[in-house]
């Protein structure tokens, strides 16, 4: 598995400025997209631009979570606090972090901020010409699209269980 340093990786958390995907890292783009168990297994994709492609390669990652008991599992508020305690050496990336995380962070409630999360599993797809999408570029003329994919259409383009390899 890499390893990048953290200032990279602050660098490579993209969506939170407003860009089309989550992640950058090089010539890759991450889109992620969570399922809560008992939620209808289905990838929520909320604007045209999520699936537009903008590097040489996009992939689309599908993570599955779950409820989880006080002792096992993360909350946003554990994640936060835990990325910023190995940021404290540097003041500078810290306050990078926090102000790209407050964006959202700020707007989540109190209890979404302190619900245990466990991560089940996650797949990743690789977004190609003919992967399910509506992008501005295939759908001239519409200005703005929500939409589901239901992933047992895109068991074809499944590359990997662990997104370490892809990077």
């Amino acid at each position: 598995s890499k390893v990048f340093p953290l200032e990279e990786c602050i660098g490579f958390w993209i969506g939170i400025l407003g860009k089309k995907q989550d992640f950058t890292v090089n010539d890759v783009a991450i889109e992620v997209k969570t399922t809560k168990s008992g939620d209808p297994n289905v990838i929520k994709i909320s604007s045209m631009e999520q699936l537009e492609q903008i590097t040489p390669k996009l992939y689309l990652t599908h993570l599955h979570i779950n409820d989880a008991s006080e002792s096992s599992g993360l909350s946003l508020e554990d994640l936060f606090e835990t990325c910023k305690a190995n940021l404290d050496a540097n003041t500078g990336l810290q306050s990078e972090f926090i102000n790209k995380a407050s964006k959202l962070y700020s707007k989540a409630s109190e209890e979404q901020l302190h619900k245990k999360m466990h991560l089940l599993e996650y797949e990743v797809y690789e977004v190609t010409e003919d992967f399910p999408k509506i992008t501005p570029n295939h759908h001239k003329g519409i200005s703005a699209a929500k939409y589901s994919i239901n992933p047992s259409y895109i068991k074809d383009h499944l590359v990997s269980k662990n997104i370490d390899e892809l990077l």
